[in-house]
Parts: structure tokens; C-alpha cells; sequence
């Protein structure tokens, strides 16, 4: 879902709306244009669906990649981020942590049950979702 050939996309019209990408405050809902114009906000979550790949296999049929969240904290204090809801079953899994050190980043996937993250300060998450029912 991170490396793509092409930028994400607005829904074509006549299209049934399907976001690409949503953006998160820490509450887990979607980004306000209230929330965009606060100058004191130093957090963001970026939510991208599998459903936005844009790699086809061989039969040229869209390959569906992971849900994926990066959560970016620019300020000095840590944030708290509820997880949002994506519609499909599957569990978090945190895929790096750059507050954590290298030996424990790597140490394995931490799963996350509580719908929640602690996000420390100047620090990024990224999330992964496996909602296709496969490892």
C-alpha cells in the first residue's frame, strides 16, 4: 500500500464514493476543516484502505493489500489515538514504532486489543490491518 504507481485518487464520478485515504485525529474520526485550520494541532493519522492498491496481478485483477494507519506526532507530548473502525473484521498490528529502540521494534509484531495507541511525543506509528482472512 506504500509504494504505488500512482498518487491516490478522488472517486471517478458516478462512482460509488470509496475514499483512498482518510485523515484521522486522535479521536479516530475523520479530519474536520476546523481540525486543518488549528495551529495548535501537532498530530495527524493517515488511514489508507487496502482496497486503494493500484498493483494488478496476472489476470489484471486489482491485488488487495493491508489496511494501513501511519500516525505522526509532531509535538513534545504524547498523544492517545483511537483506532479507527475500518467496516471490515481484523485486528492492529503495529508494524514500526520509532519511540520504541531498533532491538525491540524488530523483536516482532505487537497486536493491539485496547482500540487504542499511545503515540509518544515527536515520534511515527504505522499501523497494519490484514482484512483479506489470509497471514
Amino acid at each position: 500500500m506504500l509504494r504505488r504507481r500512482d498518487f491516490f485518487a478522488a472517486p471517478r464520478p458516478g462512482a460509488e464514493p470509496s475514499p483512498d485515504v482518510r485523515w484521522i485525529r486522535p479521536d479516530g474520526n475523520e479530519m474536520e476543516p476546523d481540525d486543518w485550520a488549528d495551529s495548535s494541532n501537532r498530530s495527524i493519522g493517515m488511514l489508507i484502505f487496502g482496497t486503494a492498491a493500484d498493483e494488478v496481478d496476472d489476470r489484471g485483477r486489482t491485488v488487495r493489500g493491508d489496511t494501513m494507519l501511519i500516525l505522526l506526532n509532531a509535538g513534545a507530548r504524547s498523544r492517545s489515538y483511537q483506532l479507527p473502525e475500518t467496516g471490515s473484521p481484523g485486528v492492529w498490528e503495529e508494524r514500526f514504532n520509532t519511540a520504541l529502540p531498533f532491538d525491540a521494534a524488530q523483536s516482532g509484531r505487537r497486536v493491539e486489543r485496547r482500540g487504542s495507541v499511545n503515540l509518544a511525543g515527536h515520534s511515527t506509528i504505522l499501523l497494519g490491518r490484514n482484512e483479506r482472512g489470509g497471514p
